[in-house]
Protein backbone atom coordinates (compact mmCIF):
# COMPACT_ATOMS: atom_id res chain seq x y z
CA UNK A 1 0.00 0.00 0.00
CA UNK A 2 2.56 2.52 0.94
CA UNK A 3 4.13 1.31 -2.61
CA UNK A 4 1.12 2.05 -4.60
CA UNK A 5 0.46 5.58 -2.77
CA UNK A 6 4.00 6.71 -3.64
CA UNK A 7 3.35 5.83 -7.26
CA UNK A 8 0.03 7.94 -7.44
CA UNK A 9 2.08 11.00 -5.90
CA UNK A 10 4.54 10.81 -8.49
CA UNK A 11 1.91 10.22 -11.10
CA UNK A 12 0.07 13.54 -9.78
CA UNK A 13 3.46 15.36 -9.41
CA UNK A 14 4.06 14.41 -12.98
CA UNK A 15 0.80 15.43 -14.20
CA UNK A 16 0.51 18.57 -12.54
CA UNK A 17 4.22 19.77 -14.01
CA UNK A 18 2.75 18.82 -18.07
CA UNK A 19 -0.81 20.49 -17.03
CA UNK A 20 1.90 23.90 -15.95
CA UNK A 21 3.99 23.25 -19.22
CA UNK A 22 0.49 23.05 -21.22
CA UNK A 23 -0.41 26.23 -19.59
CA UNK A 24 3.19 27.91 -19.87
CA UNK A 25 3.42 27.05 -23.59
CA UNK A 26 -0.30 28.60 -24.90
CA UNK A 27 0.42 31.71 -22.43
CA UNK A 28 3.52 32.22 -25.00
CA UNK A 29 3.38 35.41 -27.72
CA UNK A 30 3.37 33.69 -31.71
CA UNK A 31 6.66 34.62 -32.95
CA UNK A 32 5.54 36.22 -35.92
CA UNK A 33 3.08 38.21 -34.19
CA UNK A 34 2.52 41.72 -36.17
CA UNK A 35 2.01 44.34 -33.73
CA UNK A 36 0.65 47.19 -36.29
CA UNK A 37 -1.50 49.95 -34.92
CA UNK A 38 -2.44 53.33 -36.57
CA UNK A 39 -3.00 57.08 -34.68
CA UNK A 40 -3.92 60.48 -35.88
CA UNK A 41 -1.34 62.90 -34.98
CA UNK A 42 -1.77 66.07 -32.82
CA UNK A 43 -3.86 63.73 -30.21
CA UNK A 44 -4.11 64.30 -26.61
CA UNK A 45 -2.54 61.81 -24.20
CA UNK A 46 -3.85 58.52 -22.89
CA UNK A 47 -5.42 58.24 -26.63
CA UNK A 48 -5.93 54.49 -26.92
CA UNK A 49 -4.12 52.73 -30.11
CA UNK A 50 -4.91 49.03 -29.13
CA UNK A 51 -3.85 45.96 -26.70
CA UNK A 52 -1.31 44.00 -27.14
CA UNK A 53 -2.84 40.97 -24.80
CA UNK A 54 -5.35 40.92 -27.25
CA UNK A 55 -3.64 41.11 -30.08
CA UNK A 56 -1.35 38.42 -29.49
CA UNK A 57 -3.89 36.09 -27.57
CA UNK A 58 -2.34 36.39 -23.89
CA UNK A 59 -4.56 35.88 -21.08
CA UNK A 60 -3.66 39.34 -19.07
CA UNK A 61 -5.25 40.16 -15.57
CA UNK A 62 -3.99 40.83 -12.00
CA UNK A 63 -3.47 37.40 -10.47
CA UNK A 64 0.13 35.89 -10.02
CA UNK A 65 -0.64 33.77 -13.18
CA UNK A 66 -1.12 36.10 -15.65
CA UNK A 67 1.06 37.58 -17.89
CA UNK A 68 2.92 41.38 -17.66
CA UNK A 69 3.90 44.06 -20.48
CA UNK A 70 7.07 46.63 -20.07
CA UNK A 71 7.59 48.97 -22.81
CA UNK A 72 11.75 48.83 -23.43
CA UNK A 73 11.22 51.71 -26.33
CA UNK A 74 8.91 53.56 -27.61
CA UNK A 75 8.16 55.71 -24.17
CA UNK A 76 8.77 58.86 -25.51
CA UNK A 77 5.55 59.29 -27.12
CA UNK A 78 3.60 55.70 -26.10
CA UNK A 79 2.86 54.41 -22.58
CA UNK A 80 1.45 50.44 -22.06
CA UNK A 81 -0.46 49.08 -19.19
CA UNK A 82 1.89 46.48 -17.91
CA UNK A 83 -1.09 44.55 -16.69
CA UNK A 84 -3.73 44.74 -19.12
CA UNK A 85 -1.14 45.49 -22.18
CA UNK A 86 -3.24 48.65 -22.82
CA UNK A 87 -1.09 51.04 -25.49
CA UNK A 88 -1.82 54.31 -25.19
CA UNK A 89 0.06 58.19 -26.45
CA UNK A 90 1.75 59.36 -23.94
CA UNK A 91 2.28 63.15 -22.58
CA UNK A 92 4.26 64.18 -25.45
CA UNK A 93 2.12 65.23 -28.55
CA UNK A 94 2.87 63.84 -31.62
CA UNK A 95 3.49 66.13 -34.79
CA UNK A 96 3.81 64.49 -37.83
CA UNK A 97 5.25 66.76 -39.80
CA UNK A 98 8.19 67.42 -36.90
CA UNK A 99 9.11 64.12 -36.78
CA UNK A 100 12.47 63.82 -38.90
CA UNK A 101 11.65 60.16 -40.45
CA UNK A 102 8.99 61.74 -41.96
CA UNK A 103 9.83 64.47 -43.47
CA UNK A 104 9.28 64.36 -47.67
CA UNK A 105 7.25 61.12 -47.04
CA UNK A 106 3.89 61.40 -48.96
CA UNK A 107 3.09 58.00 -48.26
CA UNK A 108 0.60 58.12 -45.12
CA UNK A 109 1.78 54.27 -44.36
CA UNK A 110 5.38 55.28 -44.68
CA UNK A 111 4.64 57.55 -41.33
CA UNK A 112 5.47 56.00 -38.93
CA UNK A 113 6.98 55.38 -35.23
CA UNK A 114 8.62 51.69 -33.68
CA UNK A 115 8.27 50.60 -30.03
CA UNK A 116 9.56 47.41 -28.41
CA UNK A 117 7.64 45.64 -25.82
CA UNK A 118 8.71 42.92 -23.35
CA UNK A 119 5.61 40.52 -22.43
CA UNK A 120 6.83 38.51 -19.27
CA UNK A 121 5.10 35.16 -18.15
CA UNK A 122 3.61 33.98 -15.01
CA UNK A 123 5.92 34.14 -12.11
CA UNK A 124 8.82 35.65 -14.84
CA UNK A 125 8.91 32.29 -16.25
CA UNK A 126 9.73 33.21 -19.65
CA UNK A 127 10.09 37.01 -21.29
CA UNK A 128 10.06 37.76 -24.59
CA UNK A 129 10.64 40.97 -26.91
CA UNK A 130 8.46 42.15 -29.52
CA UNK A 131 8.96 44.95 -31.54
CA UNK A 132 5.80 46.94 -33.04
CA UNK A 133 4.78 50.02 -35.38
CA UNK A 134 2.19 52.71 -35.01
CA UNK A 135 1.08 54.42 -38.37
CA UNK A 136 0.91 58.24 -37.48
CA UNK A 137 -1.81 59.51 -39.85
CA UNK A 138 -1.96 62.64 -40.96
CA UNK A 139 -4.55 65.27 -39.79
CA UNK A 140 -5.36 69.04 -41.68
CA UNK A 141 -3.17 70.95 -39.37
CA UNK A 142 -1.42 73.30 -41.26
CA UNK A 143 -2.84 75.53 -43.81
CA UNK A 144 -1.47 75.99 -47.24
CA UNK A 145 0.75 79.19 -47.96
CA UNK A 146 2.58 81.47 -50.31
CA UNK A 147 6.30 82.31 -49.64
CA UNK A 148 5.19 86.42 -49.61
CA UNK A 149 1.96 88.25 -49.04
CA UNK A 150 2.84 89.87 -52.42
CA UNK A 151 3.62 88.05 -55.87
CA UNK A 152 5.47 89.89 -58.51
CA UNK A 153 5.15 89.27 -61.90
CA UNK A 154 6.07 90.81 -65.34
CA UNK A 155 4.34 90.70 -68.68
CA UNK A 156 5.03 92.40 -72.13
CA UNK A 157 2.05 94.13 -73.61
CA UNK A 158 0.61 93.19 -76.74
CA UNK A 159 1.73 89.59 -76.15
CA UNK A 160 -0.32 86.88 -78.04
CA UNK A 161 -3.63 85.73 -76.74
CA UNK A 162 -2.45 82.18 -75.13
CA UNK A 163 0.49 83.05 -74.06
CA UNK A 164 1.09 81.17 -70.46
CA UNK A 165 3.17 82.37 -67.43
CA UNK A 166 3.93 80.13 -64.55
CA UNK A 167 3.20 81.62 -61.17
CA UNK A 168 4.56 80.52 -57.88
CA UNK A 169 3.23 78.06 -55.75
CA UNK A 170 1.73 77.68 -52.43
CA UNK A 171 3.48 74.71 -49.96
CA UNK A 172 1.49 72.91 -47.37
CA UNK A 173 2.91 70.63 -44.81
CA UNK A 174 -0.03 68.51 -45.09
CA UNK A 175 -0.06 66.05 -47.78
CA UNK A 176 -2.68 63.60 -49.46
CA UNK A 177 -6.40 64.99 -48.92
CA UNK A 178 -5.21 67.49 -46.80
CA UNK A 179 -2.68 68.68 -48.88
CA UNK A 180 -2.82 71.43 -51.54
CA UNK A 181 -5.99 71.00 -53.80
CA UNK A 182 -6.77 73.68 -55.92
CA UNK A 183 -5.91 77.41 -56.49
CA UNK A 184 -8.35 80.24 -56.84
CA UNK A 185 -8.37 83.47 -58.94
CA UNK A 186 -10.16 87.06 -57.55
CA UNK A 187 -9.65 90.35 -59.72
CA UNK A 188 -10.29 93.13 -58.36
CA UNK A 189 -12.52 96.15 -60.21
CA UNK A 190 -10.58 99.08 -61.05
CA UNK A 191 -7.41 97.87 -59.46
CA UNK A 192 -4.53 98.94 -61.20
CA UNK A 193 -3.84 101.68 -62.85
CA UNK A 194 -3.77 103.54 -66.94
CA UNK A 195 -1.68 106.13 -68.08
CA UNK A 196 -4.41 108.63 -67.25
CA UNK A 197 -5.22 107.86 -63.96
CA UNK A 198 -4.16 105.49 -61.05
CA UNK A 199 -6.05 103.97 -59.05
CA UNK A 200 -6.65 101.03 -56.35
CA UNK A 201 -8.56 99.03 -54.38
CA UNK A 202 -12.62 97.78 -55.30
CA UNK A 203 -14.55 94.62 -54.38
CA UNK A 204 -13.70 91.20 -55.85
CA UNK A 205 -16.09 90.69 -58.76
CA UNK A 206 -14.45 87.91 -60.69
CA UNK A 207 -13.45 84.48 -58.55
CA UNK A 208 -12.27 81.52 -60.72
CA UNK A 209 -12.93 78.27 -58.63
CA UNK A 210 -12.15 75.00 -59.10
CA UNK A 211 -11.11 73.21 -62.68
CA UNK A 212 -13.35 72.15 -65.46
CA UNK A 213 -12.59 68.99 -67.43
CA UNK A 214 -9.81 70.75 -69.40
CA UNK A 215 -7.92 71.77 -66.19
CA UNK A 216 -8.94 75.78 -66.64
CA UNK A 217 -10.29 77.38 -63.68
CA UNK A 218 -14.25 77.64 -64.50
CA UNK A 219 -16.28 80.41 -63.36
CA UNK A 220 -18.73 80.39 -60.09
CA UNK A 221 -21.17 82.27 -60.70
CA UNK A 222 -19.76 85.21 -58.62
CA UNK A 223 -19.67 87.47 -61.14
CA UNK A 224 -18.26 88.44 -64.75
CA UNK A 225 -15.24 86.39 -65.98
CA UNK A 226 -12.08 88.51 -66.83
CA UNK A 227 -11.10 89.56 -69.84
CA UNK A 228 -7.84 89.30 -69.66
CA UNK A 229 -6.74 86.69 -67.22
CA UNK A 230 -7.54 82.98 -66.91
CA UNK A 231 -5.84 80.75 -64.17
CA UNK A 232 -5.54 77.70 -65.60
CA UNK A 233 -3.67 74.73 -63.02
CA UNK A 234 -1.53 71.62 -64.10
CA UNK A 235 -0.77 68.45 -62.62
CA UNK A 236 2.78 68.14 -62.70
CA UNK A 237 5.22 64.70 -62.44
CA UNK A 238 5.46 64.78 -58.82
CA UNK A 239 1.81 65.13 -57.92
CA UNK A 240 1.88 69.08 -57.35
CA UNK A 241 0.10 71.33 -59.12
CA UNK A 242 1.20 74.51 -60.75
CA UNK A 243 -0.88 77.58 -61.10
CA UNK A 244 -0.39 78.95 -64.57
CA UNK A 245 -1.72 82.21 -65.95
CA UNK A 246 -3.27 82.93 -69.53
CA UNK A 247 -3.48 85.55 -71.66
CA UNK A 248 -6.65 86.18 -72.78
CA UNK A 249 -7.23 89.53 -73.38
CA UNK A 250 -5.16 92.77 -75.24
CA UNK A 251 -2.84 94.20 -72.68
CA UNK A 252 -2.05 98.18 -73.97
CA UNK A 253 0.42 99.25 -71.33
CA UNK A 254 -0.78 103.18 -72.81
CA UNK A 255 -4.27 101.90 -71.45
CA UNK A 256 -3.47 99.71 -68.41
CA UNK A 257 -0.44 99.50 -67.03
CA UNK A 258 -1.02 97.26 -63.80
CA UNK A 259 -3.63 94.23 -62.33
CA UNK A 260 -4.24 93.48 -58.67
CA UNK A 261 -5.41 89.89 -58.50
CA UNK A 262 -6.04 87.75 -55.45
CA UNK A 263 -4.83 84.27 -55.74
CA UNK A 264 -6.00 81.76 -53.26
CA UNK A 265 -5.23 78.63 -52.56
CA UNK A 266 -7.40 75.83 -50.54
CA UNK A 267 -6.82 72.62 -49.34
CA UNK A 268 -8.87 69.05 -49.07
CA UNK A 269 -9.21 68.78 -45.81
CA UNK A 270 -12.56 68.93 -44.15
CA UNK A 271 -13.35 71.69 -43.18
CA UNK A 272 -10.60 73.10 -45.90
CA UNK A 273 -8.05 75.89 -44.98
CA UNK A 274 -7.23 78.81 -47.38
CA UNK A 275 -4.91 81.65 -47.81
CA UNK A 276 -4.39 83.80 -50.49
CA UNK A 277 -1.50 86.49 -51.75
CA UNK A 278 -1.53 89.44 -53.70
CA UNK A 279 -0.46 88.76 -57.61
CA UNK A 280 0.82 92.08 -58.57
CA UNK A 281 0.91 92.06 -62.78
CA UNK A 282 2.95 94.68 -64.18
CA UNK A 283 2.77 95.40 -67.90
CA UNK A 284 5.83 96.63 -69.12
CA UNK A 285 6.64 98.57 -72.37
CA UNK A 286 7.23 97.44 -76.03
CA UNK A 287 7.93 100.04 -78.36
CA UNK A 288 4.50 100.34 -80.11
CA UNK A 289 4.27 103.56 -80.79
CA UNK A 290 5.88 106.62 -82.76
CA UNK A 291 5.90 109.95 -81.88
CA UNK A 292 3.55 112.56 -82.86
CA UNK A 293 4.31 116.26 -82.95
CA UNK A 294 2.38 118.66 -81.51
CA UNK A 295 1.55 120.67 -84.32
CA UNK A 296 1.50 119.19 -88.49
CA UNK A 297 3.25 122.67 -89.66
CA UNK A 298 5.33 125.41 -88.22
CA UNK A 299 6.22 128.85 -88.91
CA UNK A 300 8.52 131.84 -88.14
CA UNK A 301 10.59 134.25 -89.11
CA UNK A 302 13.86 135.19 -89.03
CA UNK A 303 15.51 138.34 -89.15
CA UNK A 304 18.02 138.85 -91.34
CA UNK A 305 21.52 139.04 -89.84
CA UNK A 306 20.60 137.54 -86.98
CA UNK A 307 23.81 136.25 -84.98
CA UNK A 308 24.77 132.54 -84.61
CA UNK A 309 22.53 131.45 -81.79
CA UNK A 310 19.67 133.45 -82.19
CA UNK A 311 16.22 130.99 -81.28
CA UNK A 312 13.90 130.60 -84.05
CA UNK A 313 11.17 127.99 -83.02
CA UNK A 314 10.53 125.10 -81.00
CA UNK A 315 9.32 121.95 -82.06
CA UNK A 316 7.97 119.58 -79.96
CA UNK A 317 7.18 115.56 -80.19
CA UNK A 318 5.59 113.26 -77.59
CA UNK A 319 5.62 109.15 -77.62
CA UNK A 320 3.37 107.66 -75.43
CA UNK A 321 5.77 104.45 -74.72
CA UNK A 322 7.82 105.33 -71.37
CA UNK A 323 11.85 104.63 -70.74
CA UNK A 324 13.75 104.50 -73.99
CA UNK A 325 11.02 103.41 -75.78
CA UNK A 326 9.62 106.97 -75.40
CA UNK A 327 13.05 109.49 -75.60
CA UNK A 328 12.13 111.64 -78.64
CA UNK A 329 15.34 113.04 -80.80
CA UNK A 330 14.87 115.16 -83.20
CA UNK A 331 16.97 115.28 -86.63
CA UNK A 332 16.03 116.78 -90.04
CA UNK A 333 14.03 114.70 -92.27
CA UNK A 334 14.01 115.71 -96.23
CA UNK A 335 15.82 119.38 -95.02
CA UNK A 336 17.10 121.24 -98.12
CA UNK A 337 21.23 122.06 -98.14
CA UNK A 338 20.14 125.99 -97.44
CA UNK A 339 18.39 124.72 -94.55
CA UNK A 340 21.20 122.78 -92.91
CA UNK A 341 23.76 125.50 -93.46
CA UNK A 342 21.67 128.24 -91.96
CA UNK A 343 20.11 126.37 -89.27
CA UNK A 344 20.80 123.89 -86.25
CA UNK A 345 18.23 121.69 -84.79
CA UNK A 346 19.17 120.20 -81.08
CA UNK A 347 18.47 116.80 -80.94
CA UNK A 348 17.19 117.10 -77.04
CA UNK A 349 15.13 119.76 -77.16
CA UNK A 350 14.04 120.63 -80.77
CA UNK A 351 14.95 123.96 -80.95
CA UNK A 352 15.67 125.72 -84.15
CA UNK A 353 18.48 128.60 -83.79
CA UNK A 354 20.60 130.16 -86.35
CA UNK A 355 23.74 128.44 -87.51
CA UNK A 356 25.45 131.19 -89.68
CA UNK A 357 24.23 134.51 -90.58
CA UNK A 358 21.66 134.98 -92.74
CA UNK A 359 21.70 136.97 -96.14
CA UNK A 360 18.30 137.54 -97.33
CA UNK A 361 19.98 138.91 -101.14
CA UNK A 362 21.71 135.31 -100.91
CA UNK A 363 19.51 133.29 -99.57
CA UNK A 364 16.83 130.68 -101.30
CA UNK A 365 13.59 130.41 -99.80
CA UNK A 366 14.00 128.02 -96.59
Amino acid sequence: MQRLGAVHSSAAQALCLVVLLLQLLTQLPVADSALRYRVAEEGPPDVKIGNVAVDLGLKAGTGSEDVTFALESGSEYFKIDNVTGELTTGPRRIDREKLPQCQMIFDENECFLDFEVSVIGPLQSWVDLLEGRVVITDINDNTPSFSSPVLQLSVEENRPIGTLYLLPTATDRDFGRNGIDRYELVQDNGAGSSSAKRTAGGNPITRVDGLDRRGRSGDNGGGARSSVFELQVADIPDGEKQPQLIVKGILDREQKDSYELILRVRDGGNPPRSSQALLRVSITDVNDNGPQFERSTYEAEITENAPPGTPVLQVRASDRDIGVNGQVEYVFGAATESVRRVLRLDEATGWLSVLHRIDREDCDPI
